[in-house]
């Protein structure tokens, strides 16, 4: 991939913090440069300099236990720290939406 992109800066996926205690899995993810989703690693990954960024799936598990086919919830309310540390470090936020991905899978019916 650094082969084919080589202009594109240091990118770090981050996930679940419980995925870092699967045994084998932790392993996996930190050759794939992801860090858990917490204030602390964002902030570190983000204070890198060199146009390092980050990639956060802002409603996280709670959104995706939402997804319905044909219907869109957005969790977002209550996750505002992503700005604040975005604001703190002097990144600049790229919002993104998936048109259609909910349309593409059946997933079971979990009442909130």
């Amino acid at each position: 991939f650094d082969e084919l992109f080589p202009a594109l800066p240091p990118t770090s996926v981050q996930t679940l913090t419980m995925n870092f205690y699967l045994p084998m899995t932790r392993e996996n993810l930190m050759a794939l440069n992801c860090g858990d989703a917490s204030a602390r690693c964002l902030k570190n990954v983000l204070s890198r300099g060199g146009g390092s960024s980050a990639v956060l799936v802002t409603g996280g598990a709670r959104e995706s236990m939402l997804a319905h086919p044909y219907h869109s919830t957005c969790v977002l309310l209550e996750r505002k720290g992503f700005v604040k540390i975005a604001l703190q470090t002097g990144a600049a936020l790229v919002p993104m939406w998936g048109f259609g991905e909910n349309n593409l899978y059946e997933n079971m019916a979990i009442d909130s």
